[in-house]
């Protein structure tokens, strides 16, 4: 079974291997793991405003307006 690769295992492969085959065998999961963490940080940024919301909602000087 193959586990998920992240950008810090692609960091630490290329640290170790920056032969043409190298690079050749870590593209298509860094460009994966790219793209997963773009989704990630877009969904953290949808989560940190529902919770800056809430906040605001929760406010005494909201409540009182």
């Amino acid at each position: 079974m193959q586990r998920e690769c992240n950008l810090r295992d692609v960091q630490k492969f290329l640290a170790n291997d920056l032969t043409s085959g190298g690079l050749a065998a870590i593209k298509e999961p860094a460009a994966k793991a790219t793209t997963d963490a773009t989704a990630v940080k877009e969904s953290l940024d949808r989560l940190s405003d529902q919770f800056k919301d809430l906040g605001a909602s929760m406010s005494p000087t909201t409540a009182a307006n």
